[in-house]
């Protein structure tokens, strides 16, 4: 499947989706959301026990973009690409306007073989996971919690990779450093880039974070 813009599998734009033991494989989007995306404010994604695998997005979220909620459990995003967060892609467009900001929830799930290709982008970074646009003006950050995830074998690359060092994190990658997101004890290790990540095992990716 093939979307002109976002969700090449699936597009949520609103309400609640459950997907629970599927397969979410080879889709295409040209901006958003290669598998799977929420595209605005309101919108949920529940999966679970399911495969988000060999999907593209031309700009970002291979595997899933998300603009709204997004609750992974015992689900696999594994080999898809695009210019930044080659598996998944945490975006709020309306940080400034008092949307509710994003959060993206991954329990017990692989991040695996994600690619960041760059593309046209100059931040080629966050192979596994983006977390972009943490709150301006004031406004909350997105949020992104890993309890329990794989990160392995993911991949920054480009011809140019300023975004893709130790710092700046070529498997998870956050563009603002200062701002800190706090969840209730006793969620685990905030890192202090909007997002909490418990018990995550990085091997063989890019330039781990986290």
């Amino acid at each position: 499947n093939a979307a002109s813009d976002k969700g090449g599998g699936i597009a949520v734009n609103g309400g609640l989706l459950l997907l629970e033991e599927c397969d979410v494989l080879s889709n295409n989007a040209t901006t958003l959301g290669g598998g799977l995306a929420t595209t605005q404010a309101g919108a949920l994604a529940n999966v679970s026990a399911s495969r988000l695998r060999f999907n593209r997005a031309g700009h970002a979220g291979g595997g899933a973009s998300n603009l709204a909620a997004l609750w992974l459990q015992q689900t696999d995003v594994s080999n898809n690409s695009a210019s930044l967060g080659g598996g998944l892609y945490n975006y709020n467009p309306d940080s400034t306007k008092g949307a509710p900001a994003p959060r993206l929830t991954a329990v017990d799930s692989n991040l695996t073989g994600n690619v960041a290709d760059g593309g046209t982008s100059p931040n080629i970074a966050g192979a596994a996971l983006y977390n972009d646009h943490p709150g301006a003006a004031g406004g909350p950050p997105c949020s992104v919690v890993l309890a329990g995830a794989l990160l392995r074998d993911n991949v920054a690359r480009g011809d140019d990779v300023r975004s893709a060092s130790a710092s700046a994190g070529a498997t998870i990658f956050s563009p603002t450093p200062s701002v800190v997101y706090e969840l209730p004890a006793p969620l685990g290790h905030s890192v202090g880039l909007a997002y909490v990540c418990q018990k995550v095992d990085c091997i063989g990716s890019d330039a781990n974070t986290c």
